[in-house]
């Protein structure tokens, strides 16, 4: 008979490794992001974000930083990597958070 506590772990393990991704994480698709969320394909990231058409709805959504690009989807304007949410990093030159590598 299986361990309970053993068993107890992995379950918890894959619960935990199946959540949805947040604002700027990673994906490969829509499903791996949170509800309301897509995975936007740039020219050299994949990542969780908000389709918009206006500034005002990604402040609403993600906060005070977030603002709806030409590609109508939110981002964040940074001054540093602490600006930017979750593992994001900040493009200082441009002013923009970015994925890393």
């Amino acid at each position: 008979m299986p361990n309970a506590r053993a068993l107890v772990l992995v379950v918890a393990a894959a619960v935990v490794g199946c959540a949805p991704a947040e604002w700027y994480d990673r994906c490969e698709r829509d499903s791996d992001c949170d509800d309301g969320m897509v995975c936007r394909h740039t020219y050299d990231d994949d990542f969780c974000t908000i389709p918009c058409w206006s500034s005002s709805a990604c402040r609403d959504q993600l906060g005070s930083r977030a603002y709806c690009a030409v590609a109508e989807i939110c981002l964040a304007h940074c001054d540093r990597d602490a600006d930017c949410p979750g593992d994001a990093v900040c493009d200082e030159d441009v002013g923009v958070c970015e994925v890393p590598e």
